[in-house]
């Protein structure tokens, strides 16, 4: 095998949570893995490109999906480690030399800025760098990251334990230890509002759900969704009344039940609402019912706390947070997930209205209570303390009289 330049492309036929990944969604025949395959193969028509997938996705479609986005030009498929794309790399990378470098783009990330990946490996090389990655709240949807395959060796025998779900993103692990990586972050230059607009019709097309699916095929260490209810469980008392608001088919109240006194659980979609039901039908402080959060059949000043996450950025802001405030009781808690971007006015995702920067959503916050704590998830379940920079915002903020 030659050492020519190495990018690869990560995809699974499955999420985190366990459900379909939106990358094998289907658009005009293909999934939409195939169109990023064919947009980095255009782009690096010299390198050596190669396809990694989990284990668990090797007999499958991947290889199909392969070839037809190349068309017979060369590539290569690696199918390994079901739950640490950072071995995936490794493996992929095992006939390189620790000073050699990987561009890494992510399958479902049709859009992902070709360009910028180019400039990120010569700025790799110039300086001579352990990894090259965008600002942490630009769209993960146009993202990519350079990484040196000597770095990535250092960290697969540094990141176990609690480190685990750096191995799922390794780049966070990279900017968050200085004294050990070389690490730069490239800022793109601006992109006009018709990209944007163009890749959002795209979009369109490509997402045919917009609820995160949780299912017992789920690995926890890039489960983003599980993640806020175990924040909330940290944060919950023991005598509270909650409201976990678009609560789809019930997951997070089967995770608060047993820490609260009592959980209502409202979602829009009716057919959710029966789901949940039956998935709590053992919890009897447990109780369902549809509910529009901006318009909430609700009394004031019932609830102790309310969570509501990956809601905001479908909903006008103003009227989520009235509409919460109102049922809150004075002193009470709500708790939000929102995806944080810092070029929101038009997002990539189609049934998103608005995605906010953090600046942004504080302010929103502000104006109808006081923020008490904000947490920024770089992504998965990755935190950095004293760093509220990240791909989701969370946000626990207190109604004050």
């Amino acid at each position: 095998m030659t050492n020519r330049q190495l990018v690869v492309v990560q995809g699974s036929s499955r999420a985190w949570g366990g459900g379909a990944d939106v990358g094998m969604s289907v658009v005009e025949g293909e999934p939409v893995i195939a169109v990023t395959l064919r947009r980095v193969a255009d782009a690096f028509p010299d390198a050596d490109l190669c396809l990694v997938a989990p284990a668990f996705d090797a007999g499958g479609e991947m290889d199909a999906v392969l070839r037809r986005a190349l068309g017979g030009r060369p590539g290569r498929a690696v199918y390994a480690f079901d739950d640490s794309p950072l071995d995936r790399l490794l493996a992929a990378a095992s006939h390189l030399p620790d000073e050699a470098h990987l561009l890494r783009f992510d399958g479902p990330h049709f859009c992902c800025d070709v360009d910028a990946g180019r400039a990120m490996l010569e700025q790799a090389r110039v300086d001579d760098l352990d990894c090259v990655k965008f600002p942490d709240d630009f769209p993960s949807t146009y993202q990519c990251e350079v990484y040196r395959i000597g770095a990535l060796r250092k960290a697969a025998s540094a990141l176990v334990g609690e480190l685990l779900p750096f191995r799922i993103h390794p780049k966070f692990f990279f900017a968050s230890r200085k004294e050990l990586f070389r690490t730069a972050y490239h800022q793109p230059k601006p992109y006009p509002p018709s990209r944007f607009e163009a890749d959002r019709a795209f979009s369109k097309r490509m997402y045919h759900v917009d609820q995160i699916e949780i299912t017992p095929s789920r690995i926890w260490t890039g489960d983003q969704l599980s993640f806020h209810y175990e924040l909330a469980s940290q944060r919950v008392k023991p005598t509270d009344v909650l409201l976990d608001i678009a609560c789809g088919d019930g997951f997070g109240l089967t995770y608060l039940a047993g820490r609260v006194a009592r959980v209502v659980g409202a979602d829009i979609d009716e057919a959710k609402i029966e789901i949940a039901r039956t998935k709590n039908v053992d919890f009897p402080n447990v109780t369902c019912e549809v509910g529009d959060v901006t318009a909430l059949d609700m009394p004031d000043n019932t609830f102790d706390m309310v969570t509501s996450f990956e809601t905001l950025e479908h909903v006008d802001g103003d009227a989520f947070f009235r509409e919460l405030m109102r049922v809150l009781k004075p002193g009470g808690r709500l708790m939000l997930s929102t995806p944080q971007n810092s070029t929101g006015d038009i997002p990539v995702t189609p049934f998103h209205v608005h995605e906010y920067s953090l600046e942004q959503l504080l302010a929103l916050c502000e104006r109808y209570g006081s923020v008490i704590e904000v947490l920024g998830i770089k992504a998965g379940r990755i935190v950095i303390p004293g760093d509220p920079r990240g791909a989701n915002s969370v946000v626990v903020c207190q109604r004050v009289s």
